[in-house]
């Protein structure tokens, strides 16, 4: 009858709003980071409660607090030291949770699994994907800021 075409409409339509390829999950081999935005605008809003002035003042701590765990990842890895790449990198991952900022966050969760394990190439495999990842965050809030 007529309400069945009706429900086969409705999981036509829910199965449109998927489109697109599923986003990867964490860690799904190389370069699966440049498909996920490097700043999630609607989920960190959604975090403040839209309270666009909150996340702007938050974004400027998260901007200093990238710098200097940045300089610590540095200068671990000129080290090798892993317990203090563990650390560094755990608090940016922190940070950049708290911000959506998803690319930043997964890079970091790579540096401190390899600064746990003193996986020296796998460092900086994920060095190498976070300092590509940090500049295009930083470009994606100057554009959410300038807004």
């Amino acid at each position: 009858g007529r309400g069945e075409s009706e429900v086969a409409n409705d999981l036509e339509l829910s199965d449109l709003s998927l489109s697109g390829p599923p986003l990867p999950l964490a860690g799904e081999g190389p370069g699966v980071g440049v498909l996920i935005p490097p700043f999630d605008a609607a989920a960190a809003l959604d975090r403040v409660d839209d309270d666009r002035e909150l996340l702007i003042e938050i974004l400027g701590l998260f901007r200093e607090q990238a710098a200097t765990s940045s300089g610590l990842i540095r200068d671990a890895l000129a080290g090798q030291d892993g317990p203090a790449l563990e650390r560094a990198a755990h608090s940016l991952k922190g940070a950049a949770a708290n911000i959506s900022a998803e690319q930043v966050r997964e890079a970091s969760l790579h540096l401190e699994q390899a600064g746990r394990e003193d996986d020296w190439e796998a460092a900086q495999t994920a060095w190498t994907d976070l300092e590509a990842a940090l500049p295009r965050l930083e470009a994606a809030l100057d554009e959410f800021e300038s807004m």
